[in-house]
């Protein structure tokens, strides 16, 4: 409710700059000045001229009461920041949801072959409707997940990862949008992570992967000098045989690919990981 006179036309202005029917009143009924005048719920219905009795106040009233509203959703998130700091966020919703829900993401991208204990780049894309900053939880299929980190923008987020065991793994993210609306998980990105990748013969697993001259020195002093066994046996085996051991059979098939002319490294064997 609001009232109105002559020595307080600034009050009507700053109604009428926020409130439509309030403006329209002021519009279609002009010259309100010198009237006593009574707005009700902004303009929704008024009251001009001094009554005699309460009636069309009460009158007026009720029909603001009887009148069809939409309702209001409202919802308020809160952000620690530091030092005795909250960043709080509000959404309102007139007559829709104030919030809605972040959009599905779709497969995370990224290596789908994953040398052991080395640090893998992965990305997601995230969206959201309402355009909202977005928290973002991932998870690599060995055990746990990251938890929920962030916040993003919408677009398109990257996470390294090493695996530390052999095995296949399933890569998946879901998103939250800080109001409390969680996505589903995406479907996932099937990875395989093994020390041994391809093809044997990278005996001193270097970031390359090139067979040459240095595997042979590397597998020459593991041999016969006391030197560092071979991180991955299975790369080692480079003669393939099926007792997966790292011996002297393995050096001659490594002399003979690079010096005489002789096979290539045999195919990575699963069981020998």
């Amino acid at each position: 409710m609001f009232f109105h006179d002559k020595y307080n036309m600034h009050y009507v202005s700053m109604i009428c700059d926020k409130v439509s029917k309030a403006y329209d009143r002021m519009d279609l009924d002009y010259n309100f000045a010198g009237y006593p005048s009574c707005f009700f719920d902004g303009g929704d219905e008024v009251v001009v001229g001094g009554p005699s009795n309460a009636d069309p106040m009460r009158a007026a009233v009720q029909a603001c009461g009887a009148r069809s509203v939409v309702p209001l959703d409202m919802i308020v998130a809160t952000d620690w920041i530091a030092n005795y700091r909250m960043k709080v966020r509000i959404k309102i919703g007139n007559g829709v949801p104030a919030n809605v829900a972040p959009d599905d993401p779709v497969a995370p991208t990224g290596p789908t072959a994953c040398p052991l204990n080395s640090a893998q780049n992965f990305q997601a894309t995230i969206a959201d409707s309402d355009n909202d900053s977005l928290l973002v939880d991932w998870d690599f299929g060995d055990g746990g997940t990251t938890g929920w980190t962030g916040p993003f923008a919408p677009g398109t987020v990257s996470r390294s990862h090493a695996y530390q065991l052999a095995g296949d793994y399933q890569v998946r993210v879901r998103i939250n949008d800080r109001f409390g609306e969680i996505s589903d998980w995406s479907p996932a990105l099937n990875v395989t992570a093994a020390c041994c990748l391809g093809s044997t013969g990278n005996i001193n697993n270097d970031t390359g992967g090139a067979v040459d001259l240095s595997d042979l020195i590397y597998l020459v002093n593991f041999l016969f000098l006391g030197g560092t066994a071979p991180q991955c046996a299975a790369a080692a085996n480079v003669n393939g045989d099926t007792s997966c051991n790292v011996d002297l059979s393995d050096l001659i098939y490594l002399v003979n690919f690079l010096f005489l002319g002789g096979s290539s490294p045999t195919a990575c064997a699963p069981a020998c990981e």
